[in-house]
């Protein structure tokens, strides 16, 4: 169960995190804008945990 717990509260982290760099990049030029720069930003985020969460595995399971 705690499992799930974890995987929400990464899922938000990721969301929040492209959510922060959307808005950075975004400097006013419209809703399109800002909803392009966090589809790029969230791909990136997720890449990064994704990656993280593999040598995570590697190395201390």
């Amino acid at each position: 169960m705690i499992w799930l717990i974890v995987i929400g509260i990464g899922l938000l982290s990721i969301i929040y995190v492209a959510l922060e760099v959307a808005t950075y990049e975004d400097q006013g030029k419209g809703g399109r804008y800002h909803l392009k720069k966090f589809k790029s930003a969230l791909l990136c985020a997720f890449g990064f945990v994704t990656v993280a969460g593999l040598i995570f595995y590697v190395f201390f399971n």
